[in-house]
């Protein structure tokens, strides 16, 4: 804040009211709001210029984090939340000795306290009931099976008996159709499982060395579940984001990568995925040779009814049908005839100045000298410049 020479010498009195302080906050968040697009807008012009930045914002690791593992599902994550809030308990009693003393007295102890000893006592429920019959009342009751034998009476077995029509019970076949029934859900509930695992192995691509050394212990069992809960717990795991700008969270997260492991084989494993990646052929290409293909596809159609309509000619002989079809197959397998190559002959030493053709050179050719390469070089300089 400026104060006045004025101010100063008529000792005035200068409030410094909350407006001042409201003011300053409101540049505050103007500032990070300015921040914030300025972040953005550098994010989107860095995904226009890099593919390799958008094909990571599509992979989902835009970030470049180090990879956690596999995610769990709904449950799996309530029982590690379970997990992590024990852990942070054990963690916060470890900090105070005197606490630890207290923790470890209490589980020595195995009897009742004075209050609850008091409450069991004056009740006499719990004095009739013993271990056993508490037990026996907590474990679960067998039921009863369902196929049962049903006791008939003698009178209906007379009245069955001199009945005229037999009767057939249909409770088989009701138990067949259930069973085939069972059969059939669990036939679709297996399809939809192998169905679910063929998409979920087509979306996880196994890029680092780290994620494939990770599929590869488990796929050895040489880790289970708990060990990956427990690897993805680290130092870095509870930090508090909330409130905090992206590009803070963004440029923290290149300052808490955890170097993980890696082997041998899952770099080698890695680099024939390369390989085989890079040896596929561009889209150009395949384009083009579909093309070729479905113009060959053409001509084997015309070839057809062209020679169709030669065997319907009856007033041809044989021998003239088969010359002419003979003339149409070998225009088709004709070879098509290439541009001969230009060959390019420099200006220097017997070639400097000459009129004529050069010695040893067949076909078309171009003279070239250092100047029209100097020519070429300017040229590709100026379109570079026009171009930005």
């Amino acid at each position: 804040m400026v104060f006045n020479d004025e101010d100063l010498i008529r000792d005035n009195e200068i409030n410094v009211g909350d407006k001042e302080e409201e003011d300053s906050a409101d540049e505050v968040d103007e500032l990070e709001t300015q921040l914030d697009d300025m972040y953005q807008s550098y994010q989107q012009r860095r995904s226009e210029r890099d593919a390799n930045y958008r094909a990571k914002i599509a992979r989902g690791d835009a970030d470049d984090e180090a990879w956690d593992g596999i995610k769990l599902d709904q449950s799996d994550e309530e029982e590690a939340k379970d997990y992590e809030m024990e852990e942070d308990s054990e963690s916060d009693s470890d900090d105070d000795d005197h606490i630890k003393q207290l923790v470890n007295e209490k589980r020595k102890k195995d009897e009742l306290s004075k209050n609850a000893k008091v409450f069991f006592a004056s009740d006499s429920i719990f004095n009739d009931l013993g271990d056993d019959e508490l037990l026996k009342e907590m474990a679960p009751k067998e039921e009863a099976p369902v196929n049962k034998i049903e006791e008939v009476d003698s009178s209906d077995e007379e009245s069955k008996d001199d009945s005229d029509f037999e009767i057939v019970p249909a409770e088989e076949e009701g138990m067949s159709e259930v069973d085939s029934d069972s059969e059939d859900e669990e036939h679709v509930s297996r399809a939809k499982e192998f169905a679910k695992a063929k998409d979920h192995q087509q979306k996880v691509d196994l890029a680092t060395v780290e994620a494939m050394t990770l599929a590869h212990q488990v796929a050895l069992g040489h880790k289970n579940k708990n060990d990956l809960i427990n690897e993805g717990i680290n130092k870095y795991s509870f930090r508090d984001q909330d409130e905090l700008p992206e590009w803070f969270i963004d440029d923290e997260k290149k300052h808490s990568k955890i170097n993980k492991p890696i082997t041998k084989e899952a770099a080698l494993a890695i680099k024939e995925k390369q390989k085989q990646l890079n040896a596929r052929p561009i889209k150009k290409v395949l384009e083009a040779q579909g093309r070729k293909k479905m113009r060959a596809l053409r001509r084997l159609e015309k070839l057809k009814k062209k020679s169709d309509l030669i065997n319907e000619d009856g007033g041809k002989s044989e021998r003239d049908k088969a010359e002419e079809i003979e003339k149409l197959m070998k225009k088709l397998t004709k070879k098509q005839q290439h541009k001969p190559k230009t060959t390019l002959v420099v200006a220097k030493g017997g070639n400097r100045g000459l009129s004529g053709r050069p010695k040893g050179v067949k076909g078309k050719y171009k003279m070239v000298d250092g100047v029209m390469k100097n020519e070429q070089r300017a040229l590709k300089r100026i379109a570079k410049k026009h171009k930005k």
